[in-house]
């Protein structure tokens, strides 16, 4: 039988992982890829692109952890959550695939995730999917619509325009990014309910 173990702290976990222990590894593994998975599915992935990825990025973790002038400056889940974003983003752009563009969900999620150390603040339970919805749904008809259209319903701005009724692309565009503040005002708005 395997032996469980039940990290509370990264930097337990980094030094366990740098002394050998693979059972430290394997909870490294079951514990962030769901996070990197959904990353993936929900930006034009499938399930083996979501594995190589999250293959890729531990062990670029793994051997960081192995120099032992390492530390540690972010949460491990932020740590390989960016490595993971970023092979990704670079696949995508290998690959021409065209249309991706998570930036914007990406940047108020990482607007929101930016935390003064003192507030005792515990981001692992924020469920973000969750909060980006609730702030859409404060948000009016039209901002809701515009932001809906184009991150989840992968629309164009040329077809947004139309079906909003704007002149062109570009002004869909100049109103989804006071949207996207928008969006992030209220979610931060609503952060505040978390803080300790």
């Amino acid at each position: 039988m395997a032996k469980q173990i039940f990290m509370t702290n990264d930097q337990v976990l980094v030094d366990k992982i740098r002394e050998g222990d693979n059972n430290a590894l394997q909870y490294l593994y079951k514990k962030y890829y769901p996070v990197v998975q959904r990353l993936i599915l929900q930006n034009s992935g499938d399930e083996e692109d979501a594995q190589d990825i999250y293959q890729e990025a531990v062990m670029v973790l793994y051997e960081k952890i192995k120099d032992k002038d390492f530390k540690l400056s972010s949460s491990l889940k932020t740590f390989i959550y960016s490595i993971s974003r970023n092979k990704w983003l670079y696949k995508l752009r290998q690959e021409g695939t065209g249309g991706i563009s998570f930036d914007d969900v990406e940047n108020f999620v990482e607007d929101l995730d930016v935390v003064d150390d003192a507030q005792n603040f515990d981001n692992e339970h924020i469920d973000y999917d969750h909060l980006l919805h609730e702030a859409l749904q404060k948000m009016d008809d039209t901002c809701r619509k515009l932001l809906e259209h184009f991150y989840y319903h992968k629309l164009s701005l040329d077809i947004i325009a139309q079906k909003l009724g704007y002149n062109n692309a570009n002004t869909a565009k100049a109103k989804k990014n006071k949207c996207m503040n928008r969006a992030r005002e209220i979610g931060k708005k609503l952060l505040e309910k978390f803080e300790v």
